[in-house]
């Protein structure tokens, strides 16, 4: 399941660190893409998938807006973003600043999925910035 939200962007876009913390973790989904993890003060964590180029290393501590990898290929492009307070997943538009951008999200999961985007006012291309809903 889609725990987070899908940001279109351009392959090649820089993908900026949230807010400050330390990277928790550098892994693969089971279709081997590439997943980063951002731990923040609170148990909370960002989640950032889709992604390439990844410059920083786990233990490696961030800066909000730091760019820690690029935005990956796909048709369209995009940035799986998720905000989980601890194990949980939470809703994450409350902690993106009002901005229009694009999200895109799987269509027809009982067959081969096709990936829809629409126009959502509440996040930015990229960069969010956590604050407290």
């Amino acid at each position: 399941s889609n725990e987070g939200i899908n940001i279109a962007a351009a392959a090649g876009t820089p993908v900026l660190a949230a807010d400050a913390g330390e990277v928790a973790a550098i892994t693969r989904d089971t279709d081997q893409v590439p997943i980063l993890v951002l731990r923040h003060p609170g148990n909370l964590l960002t989640v950032y998938a889709n992604i390439d180029n990844i410059r920083v290393s786990r233990g490696d501590r961030v800066t909000r807006g730091q760019t820690i990898a690029d935005v990956g290929a796909g048709d369209p492009a995009f940035l799986h973003f998720e905000v989980r307070q601890g194990f949980e997943s939470v809703d994450p538009t409350p902690y993106l600043p009002a901005r229009s951008v694009k999200y895109c999200h799987a269509t027809r999961p009982d067959r081969a999925p096709r990936v829809a985007c629409h126009s959502m006012a509440s996040a930015r291309s990229v960069s969010a910035s956590i604050s407290t809903p």
